[in-house]
């Protein structure tokens, strides 16, 4: 019965919810960007005021905002300094006043500082200002920088994903031979093992001592063990060179082109082709 009423109250709370997703889509094709972008920038602060409330009573620890755009965090950081000047401005005792300062703790970035992308790099003394704990997340680009290559989703232009397979290749080409069993001939079989790109690309981004925290997520515990090995490992000569060249040869002509704003555009165009549609049908009735 406990799981009836349990299942019987998510699809309540389903239902209601998607209904009101539904309409409050309606209502936002109908505003103005402009209006959009400052209900979102309401809803955010909203948001993190009402996160300030339960790091007060002890539920959470800190609060941390993400997002793949770097500028969105300055956008929000200038809201909470909006609010807090707002609140110092107030009447009252100082103590009631501090206990209403929003406190940002942490920033997490993904894909903004591995072998194809540095940017977050230029952001680093901004959010040190500010007392931030900087985490950097993604430091292989969701599979860029992975020998199979990234996923068939990956929003990274043809581009790009063409700059790290050449570099991957060029990984490859930089091992040795290493006998893996002899045939009944006594000829011996080969296999290449080349240097792992992987493997550079979670050196480079441990290497950043602003850095507060490198997060990784892997498909497999084996792949996760690398990774966690990767914190100690001491790259050999080849693999040292090999990084540099690399960097230099294909990573650094990038110039940090990245995919900010790409899915969003894909989103509006095919909406627009939605909308396009369902006014043809429309007219046709």
């Amino acid at each position: 019965m406990k799981v009836s009423l349990g299942w019987a109250w998510i699809i309540s709370i389903s239902f209601r919810f998607t209904t009101w997703n539904s309409r409050h889509c309606q209502r936002l094709l109908s505003m103005r960007r402009s209006q959009v972008r400052q209900r979102g920038k309401t809803l955010s602060l909203t948001i993190i005021t009402a996160l300030q409330k339960v790091k007060e009573e002890g539920k959470v620890k800190f609060i941390g905002i993400t997002g793949y755009p770097l500028s969105n965090f300055k956008t929000i950081l200038e809201l909470v300094d909006q609010r807090n000047n707002e609140i110092e401005a107030q009447e009252g005792d100082e103590e009631s006043k501090r206990k209403k300062m929003i406190v940002i703790d942490t920033v997490l970035s993904y894909c903004h500082y591995s072998l194809n992308d540095t940017s977050l790099a230029d952001w680093i003394p901004y959010f040190q200002q500010k007392g931030l704990g900087i985490i950097n997340a993604a430091p292989i680009s969701m599979g860029l920088l992975c020998l199979a290559g990234p996923p068939a989703w990956h929003p990274a232009s043809a581009k790009v994903k063409q700059v790290c397979k050449e570099a991957n290749l060029y990984c490859q080409s930089q091992g040795k031979q290493i006998v893996i069993c002899y045939c009944t001939n006594f000829n011996p079989l080969y296999i290449l093992v080349g240097v792992d790109l992987a493997r550079l690309a979670m050196h480079f981004s441990l290497q950043n001592t602003d850095i507060a925290t490198v997060l990784v997520s892997t498909p497999s515990k084996e792949a996760m063990l690398d990774n966690v090995k990767s914190a100690s490992y001491v790259l050999t000569e080849k693999e040292a060179a090999t990084l540099d060249y690399v960097r230099q040869t294909y990573f650094n002509p990038l110039n940090n082109e990245n995919w900010e704003g790409a899915e969003v555009a894909k989103y509006r165009r095919k909406l627009a082709e939605v909308l396009k549609q369902r006014e043809e049908e429309g007219g046709n009735k």
